[in-house]
């Protein structure tokens, strides 16, 4: 497997993607190539594997105005990149990063050569060497028309670049995304390359099973509108009502720091599953108070004595700025707490229960599970869940069971998967409604699940999405669907490679 170093953004976002390998010197991609790096701070953003070629990228700590999403290689269906914004153009930032090409290897090679199909709008997408597209000094190599609507093979001989690179060569290549007016504008890029003669290969018309966009997220619920009566009727009547997710990381919102950070707010809490779903609640049900909260469990700093809250010892701490425990009880509105744990399982959510009790909730949606499939741990999960539901239904607590999601890697993926109907049974079991997280995010076929995982298990903001989608539809909201992102809009209307 061949790996390429990719960054999107001035601040050097490093992603995983999936694509044709940059720059193999004449030679046509491989069907095996796949380019990674990773971020700044040294963590994974994304995973790419053999049967999952796609990807999502965003420019790091930016609104979503640029949205980067690979697929398979070659270049006919799935193929290429798509370089969408939802807003206007995008400054043109670096996309494939530390090509290091040198002057010495251009000399091999007349240019570059690429595909590229745009959305039939004005505009133009545009290729430059450096960092962005603002640097005047460093070479660009043309603007390519988004009204070109099919797919065209470019070459850009080393002459037309401005200025010309065949001496001093140039290390990195960025793509800015310029539509004639504000607007959603996408425009697809594949097999990037250095060419010796001019050769257009043939465009493979590849056929897919995957299932189109757009799917209502109610087939993902089971037995709502019977088990959970108590908290329907109060949001329909607009009373107070009180939403506990408890869960692991993925209702910690682990990854999500991608998301812009505007001190001294955490505001990418606004981007996790639990603040979304409140936030359709209130606009469905018509909520004039409404507020969302995360507690978060936080062990000690070996260094410090103590956690980022300041307690000497582990333990949950209300983390959103201006709340406390005490402030959250008794609202007299709608609000969603999140009481996430990082790393830990239905053992320690079921030990834990006081820490979602406390604050008296008419409904607990319970999200433990995915650490329990690293070590196939479905019997600890089964009798753990129902040890905490039990606990919760003695206390006149309604219940939705979210099952678990996966990880990424085959193996683990499997031992996710294992977990769905063993979940939706232990549900049905105990009067519970039935929530198909896993379903939901394999409902496109296995190969587009990259566009919703941040670093193989945690949802980026896409993923979240959907996991508010599903549980707003458990709770009532109509009209939700599953992979209605932009992107997939986008693709729907054409956006997708070799549609």
């Amino acid at each position: 497997m061949k790996i390429l170093r990719i960054g999107f953004g001035f601040a050097a976002a490093f992603i995983l993607l999936a694509c044709a390998p940059l720059f193999a010197a004449g030679t046509a991609p491989d069907d095996t190539s796949f380019a990674g790096f990773v971020q700044p701070n040294g963590e994974k953003s994304f995973v790419a594997f053999p049967e999952y070629p796609t990807a999502r990228a965003w420019r790091y700590q930016h609104d979503d105005d640029v949205d980067l999403h690979a697929t398979a290689k070659g270049v006919g269906p799935d193929s290429g990149m798509v370089i969408f914004t939802e807003k206007g153009e995008n400054p043109g930032e670096v996309m494939f990063y530390d090509v290091g090409a040198r002057g010495d290897d251009l000399k091999k090679y007349k240019g570059i050569s690429f595909w590229m199909r745009g959305d039939g709008g004005s505009g133009n997408l545009s290729f430059g060497t450096n960092w962005n597209q603002k640097v005047a000094s460093y070479a660009r190599m043309g603007k390519f028309p988004l009204s070109q609507k099919v797919w065209k093979k470019y070459f850009v001989p080393w002459k037309s670049f401005t200025p010309d690179v065949s001496e001093k060569g140039f290390y990195f290549i960025n793509a800015k995304l310029a539509p004639g007016a504000p607007r959603q504008a996408w425009a697809v890029i594949a097999r990037l390359n250095f060419y010796s003669e001019q050769v257009t290969e043939k465009i493979e018309d590849r056929k897919t099973d995957d299932p189109p966009g757009m799917l209502p997220a109610e087939q993902f619920v089971t037995g709502a509108g019977k088990f959970i009566p108590k908290v329907l009727a109060k949001l329909k009547e607009g009373k107070p009502v009180t939403i506990v997710c408890a869960g692991d990381s993925i209702t910690a919102g682990a990854q999500m720091t991608y998301k812009p950070n505007k001190a001294p707010n955490r505001d990418y809490d606004a981007y996790v599953y639990f603040a979304v779903l409140q936030k359709k609640l209130a606009e469905f049900y018509k909520y004039k108070k409404a507020r969302y909260a995360m507690k978060m469990w936080q062990a000690v700093d070996k260094k410090t004595g103590k956690t980022a809250s300041g307690a000497a010892a582990d333990g949950f701490a209300v983390v959103t700025p201006g709340l406390s425990e005490a402030a959250l009880a008794g609202f007299d509105g709608l609000q969603v707490i999140s009481v996430g744990a990082g790393g830990k399982n239905t053992q320690f959510g079921a030990d834990h229960i006081s820490d979602v009790t406390m604050f008296n909730p008419d409904l607990v949606i319970w999200f433990y599970g995915v650490n329990d499939t690293l070590s196939k741990g479905l019997n600890a999960y089964t009798s753990n869940t129902e040890r905490a539901i039990k606990a919760l239904q003695d206390k006149k607590i309604e219940v939705i069971l979210a099952g678990p999601t996966f990880f990424l890697g085959k193996g683990y993926f499997e031992n996710g998967i294992a977990f769905r109907e063993p979940a939706r049974e232990l549900a049905s079991s105990l009067n519970v409604p039935f929530v198909d997280q896993s379903g939901a995010f394999t409902a496109r076929g296995r190969r587009y699940i990259g566009d919703l995982l941040s670093d193989g298990v945690h949802p980026n903001e896409y993923g979240h999405k959907m996991l508010a989608s599903t549980l707003a539809a458990a709770l009532g909201v109509p009209g939700q669907f599953v992979w209605d992102q932009p992107m997939f809009l986008a693709a729907k209307n054409g956006a997708k490679p070799g549609n």
